[in-house]
């Protein structure tokens, strides 16, 4: 009853503190451009929603991906909103990024908690608003993951965030359309299961470790470059 009424209390502080400062564009932990996606699970259809499957404490949505070689995660993205309007005040989500159970390929849970801290590998907490967007959320810390397969889980109720949000559905958003064979994933009755929504965007945006030249390197193939440049000037004396 103690740690029920002191989490009330923190939770209407936040909201106390939103209301009265509320989060506005200009601390928007979220962009839409600057990003080219790499993997996704579905197109993003129409924004604008207002309404979808709902995540908060109790359900938290999630699609993996795999990677074939040492990657580098720059940003997470996905369509989300808020259920319902709240003028000009955002309100905060999470998304996570995790490693997967190499049995089930599944979030590991612990206690009723959907997540265990050693396989949290980084989460974003970003604002959102009504009615549904397309959001990219930056990871500062640009993990670098080993070839195998992933988990993006977008959600509220954990890490500091406590409102409601929407992630929007067919059922709200038709044009919306899965790509290649998805595999969800989600957070219901204190377990992770596979399945039970589709055609709603996760995606991460990154690039390949090998794909990234040194700095050094870049010296080297400008070396290269400039003699290659200065043996055609010599030949064509």
């Amino acid at each position: 009853m103690l740690m029920k009424m002191q989490k009330l209390l923190t939770c209407l502080v936040v909201l106390a503190s939103l209301l009265l400062v509320g989060i506005t564009p200009d601390n928007l932990n979220a962009q839409k451009e600057g990003f080219d996606l790499f993997w996704q699970s579905a197109t993003v259809g129409e924004e604008g929603q207002t309404s979808g499957i709902v995540v908060n404490e109790g359900t938290l949505l999630g699609a993996k991906f795999e990677v074939d070689e040492q990657f580098i995660l720059k940003a997470s993205s996905g369509h989300v909103g808020l259920p319902f309007d709240t003028g000009d005040i955002y309100f905060e989500m999470f998304v996570a990024v995790v490693e997967l159970d190499p049995v089930t390929e599944l979030p590991r849970s612990v206690g009723g908690n959907p997540f265990t801290s050693e396989d949290v590998l980084d989460v974003r907490v970003f604002a959102v608003r009504f009615p549904s967007q397309a959001y990219f959320a930056e990871h500062e810390n640009q993990i670098v993951l080993d070839p195998g397969k992933y988990g993006i889980v977008f959600g509220s109720g954990y890490f500091g965030t406590f409102q409601s949000a929407i992630l929007p559905g067919p059922d709200v958003n038709p044009t919306a359309q899965d790509i290649g064979n998805p595999e969800y994933f989600k957070w219901e009755n204190n377990q992770w299961v596979d399945g039970g929504f589709n055609r709603i965007h996760f995606g991460i945006s990154g690039d390949f470790v090998n794909a990234v030249p040194e700095p050094g390197s870049l010296g080297i193939l400008g070396s290269l470059v400039l003699i290659g440049a200065a043996g055609r000037r010599r030949r064509k004396k």
